[in-house]
């Protein structure tokens, strides 16, 4: 017999074990438990014996905070597992980015939460390119490019620019681009011509 304790992705694995016929002696406990973490929504299990005739497996499943690309998710650790896409929770942010990069994504993911708390903006896609420029894309709102460097400033500016300038005209905008000393371009849907929005026009990466 087997008990197992755990979320319901995981028990599919578990169900399939059994005991393999092997009775209770002769069950392997580490061969058990490495199936059972072959199954990419485990993200830790335990198993032991019970007397007299059962297994008891406590397993804790992946929590998703972010797509990895098109085929991965990420925990809260950063770490990237891949289970099958149809699986896939919805609603969650993409990160797209070099590989190597995956922590610092997360890290950059959970500032921008932070700096956007209370405005009512959420990230739908944040990007690093291979040129290491950052961008970012608004579930409801423009695209926001922020460029290779000072990051932090830029996208602190852009927040207080949704707070102020461009207050209740964000669903109208197709792009905003930071990379300016002091200030910002702006694409909006209904034209194809940038318009700046502050006197200095200074463009840096």
């Amino acid at each position: 017999q087997t008990i197992a304790t755990g979320p319901a992705a995981a028990q599919i694995a578990i169900k399939q074990l059994g005991t393999n016929g092997g009775g209770f002696f002769n069950v392997n406990v580490q061969a058990v438990r490495r199936a059972v973490m072959r199954e990419p929504w485990v993200r830790e299990v335990t198993v032991r014996r019970v007397w007299p005739q059962s297994l008891n497996l406590q397993v804790q499943e992946q929590q998703a905070v972010a797509r990895w690309g098109s085929a991965g998710l990420m925990n809260a650790e950063g770490a990237v597992f891949r289970p099958d896409p149809a699986t896939f929770p919805t609603g969650l942010p993409v990160l797209n980015g070099p590989a190597g990069t995956e922590h610092l994504m997360l890290e950059r993911l959970r500032y921008i939460e932070q700096v956007f708390t209370g405005q009512g903006l959420k990230v739908a896609t944040l990007t690093l390119s291979e040129r290491r420029a950052w961008s970012l894309d608004l579930v409801t709102g423009p695209d926001v490019i922020l460029g290779r460097t000072q990051f932090v400033g830029r996208l602190q500016r852009f927040a207080a620019a949704a707070r102020h300038e461009l207050a209740g005209r964000m669903d109208a905008l197709r792009v905003v681009d930071m990379r300016y000393t002091n200030g910002f371009a702006v694409q909006w849907k209904t034209t194809a011509a940038a318009a700046t929005e502050t006197e200095n026009h200074g463009q840096t990466n």
